[in-house]
């Protein structure tokens, strides 16, 4: 395990408490394009959604985590 690569690009879905993402249909529209433009920019994507509740009490991730955890500079772990 070698030191983190500061220049790792994300692309980050977020959606946090009183922001105005819409309903659950505007917000997996939100994540499939965000996801699309990540794969088409080529970037590591993760998704920070805590509103209504954390997204990963609806959706857990199994071949993937997603999930921002730790701040964006704990991104750049990922490869």
């Amino acid at each position: 395990a070698g030191a983190p690569d500061a220049d790792v690009p994300v692309l980050v879905y977020s959606c946090q408490p009183y922001a105005q993402c819409g309903g659950q249909g505007d917000r997996l529209n939100g994540i499939v394009t965000a996801f699309l433009l990540a794969i088409l920019t080529r970037r590591v994507f993760l998704i920070d959604s805590e509103s209504p509740l954390p997204l990963q009490m609806l959706l857990v991730p199994r071949l993937v985590d997603w999930r921002v955890r730790g701040g964006l500079p704990a991104t750049a772990l990922l490869r």
